[in-house]
């Protein structure tokens, strides 16, 4: 979202903020550790991360004639009719012990995302975005309680590499706004 705010909302990201962002980039990327071979697979998360921005860029622009309610609901209608295609991809079948599970995943997701659109609403894409980078910490955090993994030390880095980088865009856009109230009140 960052790369696109300022060629679809009219942003403006200064050069200390697409260096963090391209820190965090680089994180990420090393966390999927890719093994150098021009599979196409690992182009689908660039993918996902290209949808999501673009989704999130057009919640933007709208944020203020639709309730949050709305675009939640079609946001998730809309995803789930782009996704029924795969499973035609192989899924398994599911249990009916996972339902409750699952259902409970959909309440949170809802609630994670009505809380997002709220950030939209009051805030810039610039200071939204690096609190998606939290979820890598949250997926580090779950991975051990869930399925007791522990990231090696390389993991560990680019985790740092990757919330470092968020937490310094969050930094800057707090000084860009300092900035912009001192100099409003002179």
């Amino acid at each position: 979202m960052l790369a696109l705010a300022p060629l679809l909302l009219g942003e403006w990201v200064g050069w200390r903020r697409w260096a963090a962002a391209g820190v965090g980039f680089a994180g990420a990327i090393y966390l999927t550790r890719p093994s150098g071979t021009a599979d196409w697979i690992y182009l689908l998360p660039l993918f996902v991360a290209l949808l999501l921005g673009l989704r999130d860029i057009l919640m933007r622009r709208i944020v203020g004639a639709e309730t949050s309610i709305s675009l939640v609901f079609v946001s998730n209608i809309v995803t789930m009719i782009l996704g029924l295609p795969t499973v035609f991809l192989g899924w398994a079948q599911m249990g009916t012990e996972y339902f409750a599970l699952l259902a409970l995943l959909g309440v949170f997701f809802a609630i994670a995302q009505v809380l997002m659109i709220e950030c939209f609403r009051y805030a810039e894409t610039a200071a939204v975005v690096p609190f998606r980078y939290t979820s890598v910490v949250w997926a580090v955090v779950l991975g051990y309680f869930v399925w007791n993994q522990i990231p090696d030390a390389w993991g560990f880095l680019s985790i740092a590499l990757v919330v470092s980088s968020g937490l310094l865009i969050v930094h800057r856009e707090a000084r860009a706004r300092d900035v912009g109230r001192k100099s409003g009140s002179e």
